[in-house]
């Protein structure tokens, strides 16, 4: 048994970077391995300087589908970093994957929200009777100002309405 204490993922990092390096730069790139591989890349500096075939550059383009990865998928990722936690870090690793999981939160909060809002409440009703929803609000806006821009005299910016909904 080899201890390699602060190579990323010990010795079976080492062993994923042998195979690579053993199979002409080869190696199948999973959602389980790629933070090991990502971050032993950086540790060994695998980079353009060394090889066009590169580990890091692999691991860079396997990471850029991460925001079409499953929740599943991405917290696999993150639990793999957990032995190498503090490199995964440094490296922006954990960020990545704690950005996308962010932004996976808000994309399926707003969704709910939207959901629950249409459903839930009722402009007719008791605790909503004397308040405007700001939505209407803002499609009362837009509809204003839209009216006023065209109203007045033509604007020509290549066939393209921007409005500002403040």
């Amino acid at each position: 048994s080899l201890a390699l204490e602060d190579f990323p993922g010990g010795g079976d990092g080492f062993e994923l970077v042998s195979r690579f390096c053993y199979n002409n730069g080869r190696i199948p790139i999973t959602i389980p391995t790629v933070s090991t591989l990502y971050c032993a890349a950086i540790y060994l500096g695998m980079t353009d300087k060394l090889s066009n075939c590169n580990l890091l550059q692999q691991a860079e383009s396997f990471l850029e589908g991460l925001f079409y990865w499953g929740w599943g998928d991405v917290l696999v990722c993150l639990k793999s970093c957990e032995t190498f936690f503090s490199f995964a870090d440094s490296s922006g690793l954990v960020d990545k994957l704690i950005t996308t999981l962010l932004a996976k939160i808000a994309q399926n909060s707003d969704i709910s929200l939207l959901c629950s809002s249409n459903s839930s409440s009722s402009p007719s009703s008791p605790d909503n009777a004397n308040v405007k929803p700001s939505s209407n609000r803002r499609l009362s806006r837009l509809s204003s100002s839209s009216a006023s821009n065209h109203s007045g005299a033509n604007n020509n910016s290549g066939g393209s309405n921007n409005h500002n909904i403040n």
